[in-house]
């Protein structure tokens, strides 16, 4: 969903690919990804970051997909991760980990007479270090909430 005097992601993303500060590489076993260009031997390292990052992260999104399912909080069947090989899930304008209608009140509501779920959407670090989250990540994590509401 387009907003207003924002720029859609994938304009951004053309953009900082065609003026060469990021750059598009493929991980086997991961998929597309996209790198800061500074530095091409970090290649490497970032295949291993990659293949840790998807070895914690996907049984942590069963276990989250199995929890709400269990709860009654989402449609049971309709939950989408970035695992299903669709692309990232996406609510209002931004990509998410994990999404999932949800028609619990007071996320669903009535819209004409007809019931219009509201979403579940979920991000996840798994930072194993306390520094890593820093504030600034938090406020852009706080902003897009925001922004999604």
């Amino acid at each position: 969903i387009k907003q207003a005097k924002h720029l859609s992601y994938e304009t951004v993303l053309r953009n900082l690919l065609s003026a060469k500060i990021l750059r598009a590489v493929y991980i086997d076993g991961v998929g597309d990804c996209v790198l800061i260009n500074n530095n091409i031997a970090n290649d490497v390292n970032i295949r291993t970051m990659a293949n840790c990052e998807s070895f914690f992260d996907k049984p942590i999104l069963e276990l989250v997909k199995a929890w709400l399912r269990n709860l009654g909080l989402v449609a049971f069947n309709q939950i989408k991760t970035k695992y299903d090989g669709e692309g990232n899930p996406v609510v209002g304008s931004f990509e998410w980990d994990m999404t999932a209608p949800s028609y619990v009140s007071p996320l669903a509501e009535y819209v004409g007479g007809k019931l219009m779920p509201g979403f579940v959407a979920c991000d996840f670090s798994l930072g194993f270090n306390r520094d890593e989250i820093t504030t600034a990540a938090a406020e852009t994590f706080i902003r897009k909430v925001q922004m999604t509401n």
